[in-house]
């Protein structure tokens, strides 16, 4: 077997006005994924940085909610296709698997499915789905509403599961999504609320369909977990560096498994 696959994942940077911070990647790091919510409201600036932090490196970016506020979110994922392409960075948007540096990627942003809004009698959400991002189309032009939500989560939770199912085809196998996809990334404390629809999904079923690793971001506390037998990871950096626990140099290896991960029980 030759040497592992050194991988290193982040999330969550929050950056308003344009930064110079740029996190210094470890000389062996092969490849940077990046989940989302970099700048607010402007995909290309984020994985423009995407593209400066990698370096010359193979490169995943996933955008996040945050990059489509003020924004409707079918022209600005054309935005963000246009610039990955051009500055030779591999964005998910539910396309499949996408081979990038001798690993299979797969992955969207995600949204929720708002399942996990347990108490029936409390709705989460009134008739605005709380993220101002808008919704153009034929005939459409308007803000999102929850429906949106569950619809664009299908669309990439379908695509995600889609892939699981086939064979796979000998390289590592990664899923990437900014929203998390089982309420055990979540604080405990927030597993049992209504809130955590906001921030993951029931999706628990696909952490035991195969994929090597799961990168997520959305939640601003880092998780590193073996759920169903796939490593589940979220490096967030958070609002003005606000997670403690954010590594600026973690790498992630594939395809040998964690040696540390706690493991956690799918419910």
């Amino acid at each position: 077997m030759g040497e592992p696959l050194k991988l290193t994942p982040m999330s969550d940077l929050h950056f308003g006005a344009p930064t110079a911070w740029r996190p210094r990647l470890r000389a062996d790091v092969d490849l940077l994924v990046v989940a989302g919510d970099v700048y607010e409201g402007d995909i290309v600036r984020s994985i423009a940085w995407t593209a400066e932090v990698a370096d010359g490196r193979p490169s995943v970016f996933v955008p996040g909610n945050h990059e489509f506020w003020g924004r409707a979110l079918e022209a600005e994922l054309d935005r963000g296709r246009e610039a990955a392409a051009s500055l030779g960075v591999s964005m998910l948007d539910g396309q499949g698997w996408v081979e990038v540096g001798g690993v299979d990627f797969v992955g969207g942003t995600l949204w929720t499915d708002l399942s996990l809004n347990v108490v029936a009698d409390r709705p989460i959400f009134g008739r605005q789905l709380g993220e101002p991002v808008d919704v153009r189309g034929a005939g459409i032009d308007r803000r999102a509403k929850p429906g949106d939500a569950v619809r664009w989560h299908r669309r990439i939770a379908g695509a995600i599961e889609t892939a699981l199912a086939e064979a796979p085809r000998g390289r590592p196998r990664v899923v990437v999504t900014h929203h998390a996809p089982t309420a055990l990334s979540l604080l405990e404390r927030y597993r049992r609320d209504p809130s955590a629809a906001f921030a993951a999904s029931a999706l628990d079923r696909l952490l035991a369909g195969g994929a090597d690793v799961w990168i997520h971001g959305h939640v601003h506390h880092s998780v590193d977990l073996v759920v169903g037998g796939t490593r589940l990871v979220c490096n967030p950096f958070g609002y003005d560096g606000a997670n403690p626990d954010f590594t600026e140099d973690l790498v992630l290896e594939l395809p040998d498994p964690p040696q540390d991960a706690p493991v956690a029980s799918v419910p």
